[in-house]
C-alpha cells in the first residue's frame, strides 16, 4: 500500500509527494497491478481527483475512493488496471468497482464495544489507537453508533493487530470484533450515520480564524485564542496558525465545540466578503 504520512512535509512538499506517489500508482496500474493507498483525508482526495481528471481518468471507471461504507469521509484510493473496465454502462461499472474494492479486503471494519459504564468519544477512540503506536494514515472513519461503542475502519495490514491488542479505551475495557461482512451486507451503517446542521455565513477572508469565528458564532479574537491554545484541528491535525488557509472540502474540529465540515467557498460579494458553506456535526 501507498503510505501517505505527510507529517514531515511542508504544504508544497506534501502536495508534490502525494501526487508523485499517485503517479507511481498509475504506473503500477498500467503494468496490470491493482494499486491501493492508505487512508486519505478530504483534501488529499480532492488533490488526487484533480490530478487524475487532468490526466483524463474517470472516477468510478478507472479509479475509486473507498472507505469501507458508502458514507466514509476518510477513504483509500484504488487505481484499477485496464482489465477491470468490463462495462460500458457507467452505473454498472461503478457498482462493479465498488464490489471489487469490498472484496479486496483492503479495508476492514471493527466493532469496538465498551463496558457501558463510560461514554466514549471520537477523541477517546483515536487517542487509544495512536497510543498503541498506530499511525493515523492506516485508520479510517471512527463512527460511534451509541455512547459506548463504535465501528472503526482500518487498513487490512493493521486490523489484526488492533483486534488482538486493543483492550482499553481510556479507562474503559473494550472488546473488538471484525464486522466487515455485516457492513458489506448493509446490516451496519447502511444509512448515513452523521447528522448535520447546515451553516452559511460570510467572511472577509477564508482564514482559519474567520472560519472558526463564523462556524462557532464567536468573535475573531475568541477564535484566535482557541487556535493558539491548540484546540483546533484541520483534518485531524492540530493547527495553531490563525492565518492558515484551509482548502475545502475538509474537516475542522474544535475541542469543546464539536466537528464541522468546511464544504465550499462561494462567490464574493460587492463588499468583498466570501460566502461560506459548512455543516456542523450533531
Amino acid at each position: 500500500m501507498m503510505q501517505m504520512n505527510n507529517v514531515a512535509f511542508g504544504a508544497g512538499e506534501e502536495e508534490r509527494y502525494l501526487l508523485s506517489r499517485v503517479d507511481d500508482g498509475l504506473e503500477r496500474a498500467r503494468r496490470g497491478t491493482l494499486f491501493i493507498s492508505d487512508f486519505l483525508n478530504g483534501r488529499e482526495q480532492a488533490l488526487i481527483s484533480a490530478r487524475l481528471c487532468a490526466l483524463g481518468l474517470h472516477a468510478e471507471k478507472e479509479y475509486l475512493f473507498f472507505g469501507g461504507y458508502p458514507y466514509a469521509e476518510r477513504q483509500v484510493l484504488f487505481l484499477f488496471p485496464e482489465y477491470f473496465a468490463v462495462y460500458e454502462d457507467a452505473a454498472r461499472q461503478s457498482a462493479y468497482l465498488f464490489e471489487a474494492a469490498q472484496q479486496s479486503g483492503a479495508v476492514r471494519a471493527l466493532s469496538i464495544q465498551g463496558s457501558g459504564y463510560r461514554e466514549l468519544s471520537h477523541r477517546d477512540y483515536l487517542g487509544s489507537l495512536t497510543s498503541l503506536g498506530i499511525e493515523r494514515f492506516v485508520i479510517g472513519d471512527i463512527v460511534p453508533y451509541d455512547p459506548y461503542s463504535a465501528v472503526a475502519f482500518f487498513c487490512e495490514k493493521i486490523a489484526g493487530f488492533v483486534q488482538n491488542e486493543l483492550r482499553r479505551i481510556g479507562r474503559d475495557a473494550v472488546s473488538v470484533r471484525d464486522v466487515t461482512d455485516a457492513v458489506q451486507r448493509g446490516q451496519l451503517l447502511a444509512a448515513d450515520p452523521h447528522r448535520y446542521e447546515e451553516l452559511t455565513f460570510t467572511v472577509s477572508s477564508p482564514r482559519l480564524d474567520g472560519l472558526i469565528a463564523g462556524m462557532l458564532g464567536l468573535s475573531r479574537e475568541a477564535a484566535q485564542q482557541l487556535i493558539r491554545r491548540g484546540l483546533v484541528e484541520i483534518d485531524h491535525e492540530t493547527v495553531e496558525k490563525c492565518d492558515a488557509m484551509p482548502k475545502p472540502p475538509c474537516l475542522l474540529g474544535v475541542r469543546g465545540y464539536g466537528r464541522y465540515r468546511f464544504s465550499q467557498i462561494g462567490t464574493q460579494s460587492r463588499r468583498g466578503r466570501w460566502r461560506i458553506t459548512a455543516q456542523k456535526y450533531l
